[in-house]
C-alpha cells in the first residue's frame, strides 16, 4: 500500500490560553498591561526592532552599551517566558483544543499515511497531547515534534515574532543554528503529499514560514494544504497569493473547527 505523507504544522491557535504567559511575562518584566496578541507582537516587534538599529553597522560604535542592554532585557523576557509557560502547562492551563483528538484521528493516525509535527509554538503542549493519544493507540509509540521556533526547553532558542534566520545581534553559531531549522523545515515540507495548517495564521510577522511554505509548494507531489483554524477563510486566501505565483493546481479545504465537524 502506498502511504501518504503528511506534514502537521501547528500554531498558537492549537492551544487554549496560548497567550495568557505571554502577557504575564511582558507584565512581570516590563510592567506592560497586555490582554491581546496583537499588543504582545506590537512589543515582541519593537524589541526585535531595537536589536536591529543597535546592531546596525553605522551604529555599532555608538550604540554598543544601548545593543548589551537590550540584548540583556530580552533575555530576561525569554526566561521569564519558558517560567510562565511551564507553570501554565503545569496547572493545565495551557492544554490542546477539544477536537484535537478528532483531527489526529482524521488527518494523521491512519495506517496508510506518515507524518511528521511542526509546531512553532515554545510550549510543548501539543507534543505530549500527541504522545498521549498515540499510546492509547500506538501501543506506546513516541512522537517526535519539531520546535521550529524555539521551545521551553532551552530558553536562549525562543525565536521572537518578526525575527529571521540572519540578524546582526546574533552571534554567527545562533544564526547557523535558526539557519538549519528552516533547511529541516522545507525539507520535510518537500516531501508532503498533503499539508495541514492548524492553529497557524500565516501572520505577516511570520515572513520567513510563510517564505519556506511558498518555496515548498514547488514539491510536485503535493496535492493539498489543510486550513483548520476560526479564521480559516483568511488563512486559506493567503495560501492562495502564495500559489498565485505557481503553476500548480493544489486544492485548499478550509475547516472552521469551531463551527464544523473536522472530517
Amino acid at each position: 500500500m502506498n502511504q501518504k505523507t503528511v506534514v502537521l504544522i501547528v500554531g498558537a491557535g492549537a492551544v487554549e490560553n496560548a497567550w495568557l504567559p505571554i502577557y504575564k511575562s511582558f507584565q512581570n518584566v516590563f510592567e506592560s498591561s497586555i490582554d491581546d496578541a496583537d499588543s504582545a507582537n506590537f512589543q515582541f516587534t519593537r524589541l526585535v526592532y531595537l536589536l536591529r538599529f543597535y546592531s546596525a553597522a553605522k551604529f555599532a560604535e555608538t550604540t554598543k552599551d544601548a545593543l548589551e542592554n537590550a540584548k540583556r532585557k530580552i533575555t530576561e523576557l525569554k526566561h521569564e517566558i519558558v517560567k510562565q509557560l511551564n507553570l501554565a502547562q503545569q496547572s493545565q492551563e495551557l492544554k490542546v483544543r477539544s477536537h484535537f483528538e478528532t483531527l489526529l484521528m482524521n488527518f494523521i493516525f491512519k495506517e496508510e499515511i506518515k507524518f511528521a509535527v511542526i509546531s512553532t509554538n515554545w510550549d510543548t503542549v501539543v507534543n505530549e497531547a500527541i504522545n498521549k493519544f498515540a499510546k492509547k493507540i500506538e501501543h506506546g509509540k513516541t512522537i517526535n515534534t519539531f520546535h521550529l521556533h524555539g521551545s521551553i526547553e532551552k530558553p536562549n532558542s525562543l525565536y521572537l515574532p518578526s525575527e529571521i534566520t540572519c540578524e546582526n545581534y546574533r552571534s554567527v553559531e545562533e544564526d547557523n543554528e535558526h539557519g538549519v531549522n528552516q533547511a529541516i523545515l522545507l525539507s520535510i515540507l518537500k516531501k508532503a503529499n498533503q499539508i495541514i495548517l492548524y492553529g497557524i495564521s500565516l501572520d505577516p510577522l511570520d515572513a520567513e514560514l510563510n517564505q519556506t511554505i511558498f518555496a515548498s509548494l514547488k514539491n510536485e507531489d503535493l496535492q493539498e494544504i489543510v486550513v483548520i483554524n476560526p479564521e480559516c477563510k483568511k488563512v486559506s486566501s493567503r495560501v492562495k497569493l502564495l500559489l498565485q505565483e505557481t503553476n500548480r493546481n493544489i486544492k485548499i479545504s478550509c475547516y472552521n473547527p469551531l463551527k464544523y465537524d473536522i472530517h
